[in-house]
């Protein structure tokens, strides 16, 4: 796998577990929910065991907190379709709190089905016109001052 496609594929994965500014501000204000949003980067990527069905990594995030608000969320799942095909899901139970102006690390577990990404890379090679569409979906909970919130996000994008 090309470190582009890893790229890519990460900064999915993170988009899709960042909060939206679609919200309203005031709905956001009623829950303690700030409309800044945490910004999120890779850090590391880890092969943790690799077959010829799976691939299974460890992605580090370091989730910067720039608002002026405690973060605080827990557990989370995801998963990633490009067009028909299953390529990756993961989830991690846990709790994380970032102060406010602070940074703090995260490792989410991610299973790439190689099996599924073999045909996208192939679809790709044989040149075909078809464009490829991303679909992500996250699931995760956010403290707000009335407790935790189930937010769940999906985006589609184009790729290519």
């Amino acid at each position: 796998m090309s470190t582009y496609v890893k790229f890519r594929f990460a900064f999915l994965i993170l988009l899709s577990i960042s909060l939206t500014s679609n919200s309203c501000t005031m709905f956001h204000e009623i829950l303690g929910l700030s409309s800044i949003q945490p910004k999120l980067s890779l850090n590391k990527i880890q092969i943790k065991n690799l077959s010829f069905e799976k691939l299974e990594l460890d992605l580090e995030l370091k989730v910067q907190n720039i608002d002026s608000k405690d973060l605080k969320i827990k557990n989370l799942e995801y998963s990633l379709h490009i067009n028909e095909y299953f390529i990756a899901s993961g989830k991690k139970n846990f709790t994380l709190e970032v102060p406010s102006k602070k940074i703090r690390t995260l490792k989410i577990p991610i299973t790439l089905n190689t099996q599924q990404s073999a045909e996208i890379v192939k679809k790709i090679l044989s040149g075909q016109k078809n464009p490829l569409f991303a679909r992500w979906k996250a699931a995760t909970y956010f403290q707000t001052s009335i407790g935790y919130i189930k937010l769940n996000f999906k985006d589609r994008q184009k790729i290519s």
